[in-house]
């Protein structure tokens, strides 16, 4: 019996944005992410994928310039990538797994080849996922020392992963001496939607990251948090300093950043248990500091945002309005929903309408009178063409206008 595994290694192609200039070269190593399978019915098939997620760094002149990378509109195509990508995305076709000759499917990570036809992943977050089934995790590559690892159990640029499909689950050996054997005790689990670290697995003592340009103002991600759909963001260590602590910083709306926890100096990332990420929520920013020995406090990371219900329901209902405030739509650019945010200090008629370029009205979302406070509305333009929108606030004599890009 043949059973067809499909290796679909597919890029959110993105528009991006280049927070560096010059060049540096920061080396390749050379490693794989194997994947055997097993439990398909005969006439079935599954694919796996990769997606970073946040900023990546590339490679000296193989990617020119080589990072960061920022995704900013992960359904809109462009000619910078998620990954390096030496000819074209690939599918490739294997037979069912044979867990003796290794000839596993697999992503290639950071190549130091520059073959033609190849394709590696760059220095990043990844998510790792099953098209057609629910197991996924992430993996974080950041980390400079890559290439030259040792003192591991196997092969240290390698990971070797075997998909259980009839449990839907991913489980890593923990080296690669007994990969061949399906049913070996060293064959750990992977609990779905964790976030292990390359050089954690691989019994490496720090990772390092001080050759990625501008690394610290590009290092945060945002992630679901393994169980509870909480916010989970990560970082990597601040370049270059001996650091004592790491500080996380959190606004709600329209509130103002506090400091929210501390984590230690290896300890790189953070789940807010207070909210649950949510499309109709209130906006959640957050952003990193480093505490150094001195006890100064470094600039901050970037700010990564999501959406979420909890605490902030609490938080709006009893802050002092004091200002008339319009804010920027979340998520922007969009597809096809977004919510807008907006503050009145004393009650009064209110409208919020959207126009297209030319100034006509779209629609209207808002014509009523309003209790002072803070609101969201959402805003869906399922009906509406790609483009740039225009939407206003009015109130009193108050007015303010901002853009918004909706692509589909």
């Amino acid at each position: 019996m043949k059973i067809n595994v499909i290796l679909f290694f597919m890029a959110i192609i993105p528009n991006f944005l280049i927070a560096q200039s010059g060049e540096e070269d920061l080396g390749w190593g050379v490693g794989e992410i194997y994947i055997a399978t097993r439990g398909l019915g005969e006439t079935e098939t599954v694919r796996y994928g990769m997606n970073v997620v946040g900023s990546f760094w590339g490679g000296g002149d193989l990617i020119t310039p080589p990072g960061p990378f920022t995704i900013n509109f992960p359904s809109y195509y462009s000619d910078a990538i998620a990954h390096y990508i030496q000819g074209s995305n690939f599918i490739q076709n294997v037979n069912n797994t044979n867990f003796n000759n290794y000839n596993w499917p697999y992503f290639r990570m950071v190549n130091l080849d520059n073959i033609q036809g190849t394709n590696s992943y760059a220095y990043g977050l990844y998510k790792l996922f099953v098209y057609e089934c629910n197991a996924f995790f992430y993996i974080d590559y950041r980390d400079m020392n890559y290439s030259s690892y040792s003192n591991c159990n196997g092969h240290c640029q390698d990971i070797w992963l075997k998909f259980e499909k009839n449990e839907d689950k991913f489980y890593l050996m923990s080296g690669d001496d007994d990969a061949n054997d399906p049913d070996s005790e060293n064959w750990n689990e992977l609990e779905n939607g964790c976030c292990i670290k390359f050089f954690n697995i691989k019994g490496q003592s720090f990772c390092q990251t001080s050759s990625f340009p501008y690394f610290w103002e590009n290092s945060l991600a945002l992630i679901p948090s393994q169980t509870g759909n909480h916010p989970q963001i990560v970082w990597g260590p601040y370049p270059n300093e001996a650091i004592d602590s790491y500080k996380i910083y959190r606004k709600v709306a329209v509130g103002n950043y506090t400091h929210i926890a501390s984590t230690a100096n290896n300890v790189f990332e953070y789940v807010d248990d207070e909210y649950n990420i949510s499309p109709t929520g209130a906006s959640l920013n957050y952003y990193v500091t480093a505490v150094l020995i001195s006890e100064s406090e470094t600039s901050s990371t970037n700010v990564v945002t999501t959406q979420g219900t909890g605490l902030e329901e609490e938080f709006i209902e009893s802050q002092n309005v004091n200002d008339l405030a319009l804010q920027q739509n979340y998520p922007n650019p969009f597809n096809p929903t977004t919510n807008i945010q907006y503050s009145i200090p004393t009650d009064g008629l209110v409208s919020l309408i959207v126009f297209d370029l030319l100034g006509r009205e779209v629609v209207t979302l808002v014509n009523e009178s309003k209790t002072a406070g803070n609101y969201t509305v959402n805003f869906d333009a399922s009906t509406l063409a790609s483009g740039t929108y225009i939407y206003q606030l009015r109130t009193g004599e108050f007015l303010s206008t901002k853009k918004m890009l909706m692509i589909k």
